[in-house]
């Protein structure tokens, strides 16, 4: 009698061991698949965000393409030019600032240094592209 229960004492054991085993070895595989899980799921991500930040960056060029289209179509480009450039000059320290006209883009480029550049305009005045000259 004592030699059948050491040998179910030891069948026992043996399937608890077998079965902790099993146990070890799914839990090990089901971390490894949640670590590749977060991993597809950062990836795919990544992926959405850097497609949503050329989708914004195409529409900004094409907010400044078809701004500067309409201000080269309707003329006044030299005033919105100056309305944008005008901030400028009250954060401008170290000295009075005059003499300057803010509807003259040419005066403007030489004052901050742009010496022989030339802007092309529109017929209406507006300034479409500026050129540095190359010395």
């Amino acid at each position: 009698a004592e030699s059948r229960l050491a040998d179910a004492k030891a069948q026992v054991e043996k399937v608890r061991a077998e079965w902790s085993a099993k146990i070890k070895t799914l839990g090990v595989h089901g971390e490894n698949r949640a670590r590749v899980l977060h991993s597809e799921g950062d990836l795919y991500e990544a992926q959405k965000n850097a497609e949503g930040d050329l989708f914004v960056a195409k529409a900004k060029a094409e907010v400044d393409r078809l701004r500067a289209d309409a201000l080269a179509a309707k003329g006044g480009g030299d005033v919105y030019v100056a309305r944008e450039l005008a901030p400028l000059l009250s954060s401008l320290k170290g000295g009075v600032i005059g003499q300057i006209d803010p509807y003259n883009f040419e005066e403007w480029l030489k004052r901050f240094g742009i010496a022989g550049a030339t802007g092309t305009r529109s017929e209406g005045g507006a300034v479409l592209e500026v050129r540095e000259a190359k010395p």
